[in-house]
Parts: C-alpha cells; structure tokens; sequence
C-alpha cells in the first residue's frame, strides 16, 4: 500500500466495528529482519471511540506523546488516559466528556446501532486491558475497582482517550520484532489508526543500564548528526543482550559494524590496544575527547555517562556537561563526580555516549532520540595499589615502629598523620 503520504485507515461510515490485520516482511540490503511498527491515532479519540492495537512482536513502548493543540485554553497539558465503560470515577481526572463516556446512554448504549449490542452485553470487557507493568503509564479504575491500563509493556495497546478538549496528549507506541500487527476500531462516529516504521540505532549494554535508541532517517532531507568518523547503521535487535554479548553486539548484528569501535570514535587519540581514553584532570574531574559530525546541520548536542561506581547502572551524578557541537571535529566532554569504584576486581566501566540534534534528546541515559547515534562501550579502568593504616603509640621523640605490606616496594608512600 503506497499512498505517497500519511495514511489513514478507518471505517467507511458512522458506528463501525472493525478491524484489519496485517502481515509485516522487511528487508535490509537483501536480508529479511525484524521490523519495528509505530501506531499512531488518525484523529483524535474521544471517550466513545475506541482504538486498540495489537502485534505478535515485543510489547509496546512509548515512543512519545505528541501534542494535540495549540489553541488557547485547549492545550495539551496532561498525558492519554485510559477509557472505562461507566461514568469516569476517578476524581479530577480531567475529562472534557464525562457526559459521553462508553456506556452512557447518548453514546454507544442509546445508539440503537447493531454492532455494539455484544459490546454492551458484558459492557466491554473484552475490550478493555487490565495488565499493569513496569511500563504502564495511565490507569483508569472503573467502578467495580479493577483498573484499565493503556496497555504498555503487552502485545495489545488500548483504548485510550486523546480527547483535545480535555487537553489530553496523543500517544507514538511502537511494538520491535512484529510480524503480525493489527488494529481494530469501534466507534459511534469514524474513527481512524495510522501505522509507519522505525529505523534504530541502539545502545548495546546490559539491560540494566536501561534501553536507549536513536531513529535514524534520511527522508526528506533529514540530517543525521553522529559519533566518530562513520554514519550509524541500522542495529537488528532480536535477542536480548547478555553478558557475553554486552558492548559488542551491535558490532555482529548491526547493518555493518564500520560505526563501532573505539577508533571510529576517538581517531588517532585510542591507547594502545585500541582502548577508550578517559582523562583524569584532577580528583574530581574527567575528561573524554572524540569525534563528532554534524551532517549538515549548523550545530547538535552531546552527552556522556560513566558507571564509576561500578554499581550496573546510570546515576544522577555519572552524567558528564552536556555540550554543543558546532562543526565537524574533536569535542570533548567533562565528568564531575565524587563518586569512586572502590570494586579492584572490576577493571571496565560501561559508558555511553549520546549526540542528537535537539538538546532535550540527550539530557537523560535512556529514551529514544529523534535523531543522531547512541555507543556503549567500556572503558579499561586501572586501579592504584590501596594503602594500610597502621597506628602505633609512645613518647614524642620515640622510635615509633609499624609494618607495611606492598607488591610494588619502589613506589612506597607513607603519610605520617601526629
């Protein structure tokens, strides 16, 4: 189906219940691969009209949420909720069509339209997503105290309200891996789904470190900022990444492995055996340099993190300055921190570095980006030999006597502390 635009696909006449299924095939450089789906509503969905989407694929992620209106007073200020089919019983929840709800009598019960006499039999329980997860955003609890969930983290997303009146915003999802997707509309007017696909770059560190991912696109003119001296590729994602595929496994499963590596990224500056270099400027303060492009644009953004803890995770105080890019060249991020790896059996520190051309892309370690590239990789710590305190007592002027162990007895440093 080339249409040569945005597609909408909806029911052919007012209080409609239907649906529509897809096979889904992709093909890059010749191979087929696993394809990442993004839904999106075709017009707004108020609380009579529902819109569900179902895959066979990874469970939808919340790519982001759109806004649904610039006019005054009718600004998007508060996310999607979930549709019950009573009355909303949530207090201040918000809703502009408290009065429309599914079940009330104007909308779908008063309709007198055949399609919705089994929906009203059970009052929509089947239609209705009740799995909360990790990824849940919106719950709304219906008046027998169970809640609805917008479907996140499972195979099947919806329905939900983007009412614009109410100032509600509209939801980007995205299922990975899908080869059967479909979505299914049941509405007392016309309503309507648009479907498209995403093209990632992807972050290849533990899960632990949280999933990131960076859309690549090259359509109308766009730009593509990146890290190093080669474009990003299209990462395949099938299997989850594990320890011993950890940092490398964009090198093997990637559309070419020519954007990894630590000389793709700092040139010339690696150290030997191509490891990463990170600087120490003083105690406190680190230091990276690598290259970066812009593709075109006049300027993008980048920002880094460390594990110096060591700790499998991303913290608050792990982020370097986030710095602006403005030609072709070396740039260079500064780390901050008190924190320390006090782990001497740990001689790696997972790091990831982000650019993109809005600034507000890369302020955080994970999410997905609307452009440029994401590396992880790790970096070689090397940890100095850590001395011993030992006290020892008597008279002032006394030869005071203490023993030190040391595997490195040429660089020997004792602080006497009175």
């Amino acid at each position: 189906m080339d249409t040569g635009g945005k597609t909408v696909i909806r029911s052919v006449q007012n209080g409609a219940n239907v649906g529509v299924e897809f096979s889904v095939k992709a093909t890059l450089n010749g191979k087929e691969v696993p394809a990442n789906v993004v839904f999106l509503t075709g017009e707004e969905a108020g609380s009579s009209e529902i819109e569900i989407y179902k895959t066979d694929g990874d469970g939808f992620e919340l790519v982001t949420e759109l806004s649904n209106s610039t006019v005054r007073n009718q600004e998007t200020a508060r996310s999607y909720t979930t549709e019950t089919y009573e009355t909303r019983s949530v207090a201040g929840a918000g809703h502009g069509q408290a009065g429309n709800q599914l079940g009330i009598k104007n909308t779908i019960e008063g309709s007198g339209k055949p399609a919705f006499e089994i929906f009203k039999q059970d009052k929509g329980k089947g239609f209705f997503n009740k799995t909360i997860t990790s990824d849940t955003v919106v719950a709304m609890r219906e008046s027998d105290g169970t809640y609805n969930t917008d479907g996140l983290g499972t195979q099947i997303f919806g329905p939900v309200s983007t009412h614009r009146s109410s100032g509600f915003s509209t939801p980007l999802v995205m299922t990975r891996n899908a080869k059967n997707i479909g979505m299914y509309i049941f509405s007392s007017g016309q309503q309507g789904s648009m479907l498209g696909f995403m093209l990632l770059d992807e972050g290849d560190a533990p899960a632990s470190y949280g999933r990131v991912a960076h859309s690549i696109s090259k359509s109308n003119g766009q730009k593509q900022p990146y890290l190093g001296s080669v474009a990003p590729d299209v990462d395949i994602r099938t299997t989850p990444i594990t320890k011993t595929t950890a940092f490398k496994y964009d090198d093997n499963h990637g559309d070419g492995a020519a954007d990894e590596g630590a000389r793709q990224l700092m040139g010339d500056g690696v150290q030997a055996n191509d490891n990463y270099t990170l600087h120490r400027v003083n105690d406190k303060t680190y230091s990276m340099t690598f290259d970066a492009h812009l593709d075109g644009e006049p300027s993008a953004w980048v920002n880094g993190w460390i594990d110096f803890n060591g700790n499998g995770k991303f913290d608050e105080g792990e982020a370097a300055t986030p710095t602006e890019v403005t030609r072709d060249g070396k740039v260079t991020l500064t780390w901050t921190t008190n924190v320390q790896n006090v782990d001497t059996t740990q001689t790696k520190l997972a790091s990831r570095i982000r650019i993109a051309l809005d600034k507000a892309d890369i302020t955080t370690p994970t999410g997905i980006a609307y452009s440029g590239e994401v590396e992880d990789f790790q970096i070689q710590q090397t940890i100095p030999p850590r001395g011993t305190k030992e006290v020892t007592s008597g008279i002032q002027g006394a030869t005071q006597n203490a023993k030190f162990n040391s595997m490195h007895m040429d660089k020997l440093t004792m602080i006497l502390v009175k």
